[in-house]
């Protein structure tokens, strides 16, 4: 009896033991094995602050599916890979140059890994064609919504009689304001026609730039209110990870701005896009909702104008799932917003020649949420420089600016601006 018992005893203990074991590989994936290779490597569970090390080609395929970010540090790291993943991204591409031992390591917070092999289907070309997706959508999507909050506030400038914007990127603005006042509708005094188009670049991780043109018409409905509504149509063109993204974004709107007293001001437009995507063996339509708001003041010190400002910019677009000639891509859905505080000065008249400078400094506040792709956080200094004098009928400015849109895209332009009284 004694004998069976223990060996009862030990029958038990081994099972308990076994459906332990199963139970923990379960919940972290399989036990890190250095030196595996790709196509078998599924569901592998890293501690965090280990490494694991598995042979890889170029084009194959390392997606974390759990653990992407605890917003406490990089989740993950991916050596000799440039553009691999960071902060909130969860999907990444070896390179034409890799091949051999790649070694992935774990930041503050535990992950979990699969690697699909290059040229295997579905699961490389649905997981690395999100991630292209999400990065363009980011990208053409706050281009867009920057170009008509921008337009806004050069209208509610013209109208209001107030200076200019802060250091932006390449725009050129044109407006009915000073039409003559006997002409019907937009020669009345409370309305202004306008029109703006804009050109950016974008270098590092996505490579590409964006055509933006916005058009509107604004009612002055008292000494400090004007109510309007805008049409825009943005163009963009990006390589992404080797795969080339272009997408053309009708949107229509509806604007304000609201002064308080002379010294701030507040401005707002809400804008409905259908951005659509021809991407690497497929087409989709997204829906895209977006909001600005601009908070600016004035404060005169000494012979130099202080500007301080605060600008919002946010934006949810929804990605339908679709098929490719190699893959169905899951729904997605992007949530990105920045704020971007800072001040602009320049001298409170022009100087002698009639050129008025400007330097302009704020700090950008990023953050994207994905289906897919988890969160991602990114601060990051701007600094612009520009001038403005008068110009035939109307204003001339020039302008550069220097920033950074994600973690690895340097976002800079130069804009030229002419507000025309025609």
């Amino acid at each position: 009896m004694l004998v069976k018992s223990i060996v009862r005893a030990g029958l038990g203990a081994g099972i308990i033991f076994c459906f332990a074991g199963l139970a923990t590989q379960a919940f972290a994936g399989a036990a890190p094995v250095q030196g595996i290779t790709c196509a078998i490597a599924q569901n592998i569970g890293v501690p965090g602050g280990a490494s694991i090390s598995i042979q890889a080609a170029a084009g194959d395929v390392i997606r974390i599916t759990q653990g992407v970010n605890d917003n406490t540090g990089i989740a993950f790291t991916v050596n000799n890979i440039p553009s691999g993943p960071v902060l909130g991204t969860d999907v990444a591409t070896i390179p034409a140059n890799v091949d051999g031992p790649v070694t992935i390591s774990a930041g503050l917070q535990a992950i979990v890994f699969s690697c699909t092999p290059a040229g295997s289907g579905a699961g490389a070309s649905t997981g690395n064609q999100t991630a292209v997706n999400t990065s363009a959508a980011t990208v053409a999507g706050s281009g867009q919504s920057d170009a008509i909050g921008w337009s806004v506030t050069n209208d509610a400038n013209v109208q209001f009689g107030q200076g200019g914007n802060a250091a932006t990127r390449d725009r050129v603005f044109m407006s009915s304001q000073g039409l003559p006042r006997n002409q019907p509708i937009f020669g009345n005094a409370d309305w202004n026609a306008w029109i703006s188009a804009e050109r950016r670049d974008y270098s590092g991780g996505n490579d590409g730039d964006s055509f933006d043109i916005v058009a509107g018409a604004g009612n002055r409905l008292n000494n400090d209110l004007i109510i309007g509504g805008l049409l825009a149509y943005g163009q963009s063109d990006f390589v992404i990870a080797g795969q080339r993204v272009e997408i053309t974004s009708p949107a229509l709107g509806l604007y304000m701005a609201q002064r308080f007293g002379d010294r701030l001001r507040l401005d707002l437009s809400f804008a409905l896009a259908r951005p659509e995507y021809r991407v690497t063996g497929g087409n989709f339509t997204a829906n895209r909702q977006s909001l600005t708001l601009s908070l600016r003041g004035a404060q005169a010190i000494g012979v130099i104008n202080l500007e301080p400002f605060a600008n919002l910019t946010a934006f949810r677009e929804d990605q339908p799932s679709y098929s490719t000639t190699t893959a169905s891509v899951a729904h997605n859905e992007i949530d990105f917003a920045r704020l971007s505080m800072g001040a602009q000065i320049a001298p409170l008249v022009p100087y002698r020649n009639g050129i008025l400078p400007s330097l302009s400094l704020a700090a950008d506040f990023n953050h994207r949420e994905t289906t897919f792709g988890g969160n991602s956080t990114l601060w990051s200094p701007r600094v612009g420089l520009g001038m403005r004098m008068a110009f035939a009928q109307g204003s001339f400015s020039l302008d550069f600016d220097a920033g950074e849109l994600l973690d690895h895209t340097d976002d800079y332009g130069l804009k030229f601006a002419f507000v025309w009284d025609f």
